[in-house]
């Protein structure tokens, strides 16, 4: 994985205040596979558009589909989730502190936990 790519994708979840589709293929493109181009109506693309694929799991609409990313990722890392209604935390890893995120909502907040993980691997991986 690319250390770049994914702090961008962290920035991008940052600004998320829900479900969103095409976050949900960028999730899935830098953090499982890559399931083809795609563009989409944007105004980073100058408003090209193609139709996205629909393979891509709900991780920004789903906390099964969201914890099932982190199961992947670290099937032996602790995850923990408190939704409190108008905010959601998450933390992820081999300690309940770190690392830690909120979000609107409990997937995204998990989202964002896994890629602060992921992001942090890849710098030790790189030391």
């Amino acid at each position: 994985m690319d250390k770049a790519k994914l702090e961008a994708l962290l920035e991008r979840v940052e600004k998320a205040t829900g479900p969103d589709r095409e976050l949900d293929h960028l999730i899935h493109d830098q953090t499982v596979e890559s399931i083809g181009s795609r563009m989409y109506n944007t105004k980073e693309n100058g408003g090209s558009f193609i139709a996205a694929d629909i393979t891509a799991p709900l991780y920004t609409a789903s906390i099964d589909a969201s914890k099932a990313l982190v199961n992947r990722k670290f099937p032996n890392w602790q995850l923990n989730i408190h939704d409190y209604g108008m905010m959601a935390e998450a933390s992820i890893g081999s300690w309940i502190s770190e690392p830690r995120s909120e979000a609107p909502t409990a997937p995204l907040a998990i989202i964002k936990a896994l890629l602060k993980a992921l992001i942090a691997q890849e710098v030790t991986c790189a030391n």
